[in-house]
């Protein structure tokens, strides 16, 4: 089994994503004003056709900017292109009295193409390089500075997330997994002498120095802790009860009336608390394991 690294599932995602990027934009194009600059480009070579849609800022400080584009590539006689993206940096001047803002010494920093070879991936990086210097490329600074807020916003965005894999719990017996997120939070409920937990999927009630959780099928387990020892309970309060959902009942003894295959006796399945990202694998029993067929 190959298990990604954080960097690797970044480049995949940043791959898919491009052919999204590239509808979008072309879907927006026939709105887009008079100073977007005439994107996308095209660049025609007797080997290939390279069309660059109109680039993201990434970056922008005095007179210099930084930003990324997406990129496809159609080999000549072909109909298939070769998406990717380029990253580039520029000095800009900027004309306060007209808010244009011209682009001047490009440099490509950066390509990646995935499903090119290296020998490709260098002559598009060349071609590119000698290209796109030769545009003649300004746009609106109102729509620069834009640009730059929602850069700034994705960047503030992408530093939350988290590739950190979930806690993985392995059980060869019947086991409900109970998410919290983080401590309990409890809130009043119609009820005064009821509080729920409210930072969880799940139905969990505090009456009286005991928490019930409903489990479905008009199961309930109660504990003296909520990350405690969760114990089947046949008579939880009436108040408790109560606040099951409506169609609980109902639903369970038209299961029980369609079904023809008696359910197995045994053992209530436990609950297993977590107060992080956490995955529950259950197994019928100890594993079983198999030989895999050579292919």
């Amino acid at each position: 089994m190959h298990v990604m690294s954080n960097t690797d599932r970044a480049t995949v995602s940043s791959w898919i994503l491009i052919p999204i990027v590239l509808s979008a934009w072309a879907v927006g194009r026939v709105n887009q004003a008079e100073d977007d600059g005439g994107w996308p480009r095209e660049i025609n070579v007797p080997e290939v056709t390279i069309v660059m849609y109109q680039p993201q800022l990434e970056t922008f400080a005095g007179d210099h900017l930084t930003a990324r584009a997406a990129v496809s590539v159609t080999k000549t006689g072909e109909t298939e292109p070769l998406f990717g993206a380029v990253w580039m940096s520029a000095r800009v001047a900027t004309d306060r009295d007209t808010r244009m803002v011209e682009i001047l010494d490009v440099t490509v920093t950066a390509a990646r193409f995935p499903n090119a070879t290296e020998e490709q991936l260098g002559s598009f990086s060349e071609l590119l390089q000698r290209e796109i210097p030769k545009w003649d490329l300004s746009l609106s600074l109102d729509r620069l500075l834009t640009s730059l807020e929602l850069a700034e916003k994705e960047q503030a965005a992408a530093a939350n997330l988290s590739n950190e894999p979930p806690k993985i719990i392995f059980s060869t017996d019947p086991a409900i997994l109970l998410m919290i997120d983080g401590e309990p939070k409890m809130e009043a409920t119609e009820n005064p002498d009821l509080l729920r937990v409210v930072n969880t999927p799940f139905m969990i009630i505090y009456e009286s120095q005991a928490y019930y959780l409903y489990a479905g099928n008009d199961r309930w387990y109660f504990a003296d802790d909520v990350m405690g020892d969760w114990q089947l309970t046949h008579f939880p309060p009436d108040e408790v009860a109560a606040l099951a959902p409506p169609d609980s009942v109902e639903a369970a003894a038209e299961v029980e009336e369609t079904d023809s295959v008696p359910a197995e006796p045994g053992p209530p399945p436990r609950i297993i608390v977590a107060q992080e990202p956490t995955e529950l694998i259950v197994s019928d029993g100890a594993p079983a394991y198999t030989p895999i067929s050579p292919s």
